[in-house]
């Protein structure tokens, strides 16, 4: 059998159940952050591809939808990169 993880090593309680521990705690952390990370890079690569579209739409109207839906995203990656940040100066502060 192979050793496990101990970042996601659940001990067994005797009665089929597992207690999760701090080595849990933080692998779920890390997760979180490498989703928000994630989700950051998906709406920076949106907010490119808004740009872009806005750039080379013919009609007004098109321009202003990309153009809105563009802010709407920068909006969005502000807010996840405070949380970002606020996330990593509490593991700092742990």
């Amino acid at each position: 059998m192979p050793p496990l993880n101990p970042e996601i090593a659940i001990s067994a309680n005797g009665r089929g159940q597992g207690e999760r521990g701090v080595n849990h705690t933080i692998s779920k952390e890390r997760r979180a952050m490498k989703d928000m990370q994630a989700h950051l890079e998906m709406l920076r690569t949106q907010i490119a591809e808004c740009e872009r579209l806005g750039r080379v739409s013919k009609r007004t109207i098109k321009r202003d939808i990309f153009e809105k839906l563009a802010s709407h995203y920068r909006v969005l990656a502000v807010e996840l990169e405070r949380a970002i940040a606020a996330s990593r100066v509490k593991e700092d502060d742990e």
